[in-house]
């Protein structure tokens, strides 16, 4: 299946040559220091989004993979597509993400919202995170109503995912020397108090 078909129909119609591509992936993560065991969050978004663009054009779908240098610092746990797109991510084979413009009403916003990847911090260490889009494949990339040409979705972000420092219980002679402390700064206040006058002779 393929939508590479309607923006060769628009562009050709409306007599529009690809303009210059102004907007810019942005990959925006919840923390840049996850910890380990935690879930955090990539934000796929593009801004500028209709900068340098002819009236009247559109986003209507995109396309990409996830990329990850090692998946056993951090695993993608899941994908949700943005409300202003229908996720049809399992229409296409080979593209991890996808998403089709929802009707009614153009996807024109600034910043544009793609999609939230989830990932899970398994053990610490450094590790890239990111998107990719091969522009061979005809349902990969941003592409617009009226521009037959699909643009990169590709970007990485570094993440430190850090351990998780469990707060140690205390020893059983830990225990012990503390209320011995207590045992003995107790018996000096009840002998600094003052005796009461015996009465009985």
């Amino acid at each position: 299946m393929t939508r590479f078909i309607v923006p060769f129909l628009f562009a050709a119609l409306a007599g529009v040559s690809s303009p210059a591509f102004a907007s810019s992936l942005l990959l925006t993560p919840s923390t840049l220091a996850p910890i380990e065991g935690e879930s955090f969050t990539i934000d796929v978004s593009v801004i500028g989004t209709l900068a340098g663009r002819p009236a009247g054009d559109e986003v209507i779908f995109f396309g990409f993979d996830t990329t990850n240098s090692d998946e056993t610092i951090a695993s993608l746990s899941n994908v949700v597509v943005a409300p202003l797109f229908l996720d049809d991510s399992g229409a296409f084979p080979g593209t991890d993400v996808n998403g089709t413009a929802a009707l009614p009403g153009p996807v024109v916003s600034d910043p544009l919202l793609l999609a939230r990847l989830t990932f899970l911090a398994v053990k610490p260490g450094v590790v890239t995170l990111g998107t990719r889009s091969d522009l061979s494949d005809p349902n990969e990339g941003l592409q617009f109503l009226l521009d037959a040409t699909a643009h990169d979705l590709t970007g990485t972000v570094t993440v430190n995912v850090q351990a998780a420092h469990a707060v140690p219980e205390p020893s059983s002679p830990a225990l012990g020397a503390a209320g011995l402390v207590v045992l003995i700064a107790g018996r000096r206040l009840a002998s600094r108090r003052p005796r009461r006058p015996d009465h009985r002779r």
